[in-house]
């Protein structure tokens, strides 16, 4: 582990990560938030919503959770039966059921809702990506949440994918599954 990482550094590991990756994993990558925007459609169509709702809803619910209980958490709340999460207060829901992506706080949740609603560009770093980055901490500063998904993009260009594909396929690999 290493207590600073370059820009080099940070894409030379994806780089590796991603150049590793077999048929199977860049399909599971590769699905993987169209699959997301599909539940989010789902979550938004139960609230009256538009899809980008639905994003912020599922993403609100994701700090420290599973995806299946992500999910679960999601569509109770979309059926009006309230559920508590990390992140998810009453009055914060009540916010992303008007505001979306826009109501959420942290780059993280922000960045996990744009990416769910179609955001191509939009680059998730988590516990799972710093590790992948070789970090020594599981959480990043502001500093290398920016510095990582620079490097996130810089392969995801070099590689043919798009930014939120190349870092799916990253978590994928790291985490070893891809829920």
């Amino acid at each position: 582990m290493c207590r600073t990482i370059t820009p080099r550094q940070a894409a030379a590991r994806y780089r590796a990560i991603v150049r590793g990756a077999s048929a199977g994993e860049l399909e599971s990558a590769a699905r993987w938030y169209s699959d997301a925007e599909n539940h989010a459609r789902q979550v938004a169509d139960m609230l009256g919503a538009p899809t980008d709702i639905g994003a912020a809803v599922i993403a609100a619910y994701s700090p420290q959770a599973t995806w299946s209980d992500n999910l679960r958490r999601a569509y109770l709340f979309a059926s009006g039966k309230w559920t508590g999460g990390i992140l998810a207060t009453p009055k914060l829901m009540a916010d992303v059921a008007t505001r979306g992506a826009d109501a959420l706080n942290g780059p993280k949740v922000h960045a996990f809702a744009k990416a769910i609603a179609g955001d191509d560009d939009a680059v998730v770093i988590d516990l799972w990506m710093a590790r992948a980055a070789r970090l020594e901490r599981d959480s990043v500063t502001a500093a290398q949440y920016r510095l990582l998904s620079a490097a996130v993009r810089r392969v995801a260009e070099q590689e043919g994918l798009t930014p939120r594909t190349c870092q799916a396929l990253i978590w994928i690999r790291q985490r070893g599954k891809a829920d």
